[in-house]
């Protein structure tokens, strides 16, 4: 199998251990299944490795982690609120589109169904108009085939579109929230207390991204440094008293 997110499943795997669950005790705590879960930390299970909005929902309540977090790690708040918006609005006017051509389609259909019946209760008066019926009537039923089929397509893309409009609606309110929370910890470090140390943790905490002679920090190397710093305002301090 093709595991295309190498990630999640292990940051999934890692704090589940970090809690101290086990694969069923994370199964009792989020109302998933443990084969899901088992699957899904190997990076079986899920769209491109990672599982949908809905499922991380709950594994946020069941790791007490924030659902944002999450939804970071899994990749889905890479984009603003207003890139989401505007995909939002482009599928729903797609699913309305959709819908009409639904409607139109079993309309076409109701006609060909009533035409496949006229043609039934005409009486060929000669071998000629019987084998024309015959014709006539296969045409039709190949016609109806084919409405049918495009029918079922229709409705199945409807049935898609509901189910993105549904995660995208769910990730479009985690991206609010997280930009939201980002203004906040801005507004904290600049305007909140006047503690260097605070300030500092106010900014690493709220940057999604650090990088350094352009290589990106790791979660590690970000605390690293933040413990640097805070020992540097603590010698300063010191030399200034």
């Amino acid at each position: 199998m093709n595991i295309i997110n190498n990630e999640f499943n292990t940051f999934l795997r890692e704090l589940r251990k970090a809690k101290g669950l086990t694969i069923v005790g994370l199964a009792s705590k989020s109302g998933l299944s443990r084969s899901y879960i088992s699957q899904l930390e190997r990076g079986e299970r899920g769209k491109d490795g990672v599982p949908s909005p809905d499922v991380l929902k709950k594994f946020s309540k069941a790791l007490d982690v924030s659902y944002q977090t999450l939804m970071m790690k899994a990749g889905y708040l890479q984009e603003d609120s207003e890139e989401l918006l505007k995909k939002y609005k482009q599928k729903v006017a797609l699913l309305e589109e959709t819908r009409k051509e639904i409607t139109l389609a079993y309309q076409h259909l109701e006609y060909l169904n009533n035409a496949f019946s006229a043609l039934n209760t005409t009486i060929p008066q000669s071998a000629y108009e019987k084998e024309e019926r015959s014709k006539r009537i296969l045409r039709k039923l190949n016609e109806i085939d084919h409405a049918e089929q495009m029918i079922n397509s229709k409705v199945q893309l409807c049935n898609k579109l509901s189910s993105e409009l549904k995660d995208l609606v769910q990730i479009t309110d985690a991206t609010i929230d997280y930009e939201e929370a980002q203004i906040k910890n801005l507004l904290e470090a600049f305007d909140g207390p006047t503690s260097g140390v605070l300030e500092l943790e106010n900014l690493f905490n709220m940057a999604q991204e650090i990088h350094l002679n352009g290589r990106k920090l790791t979660d590690q190397e970000k605390e690293k440094a933040l413990q640097i710093l805070k020992l540097t305002f603590d010698t300063d301090t010191n030399k200034t008293d």
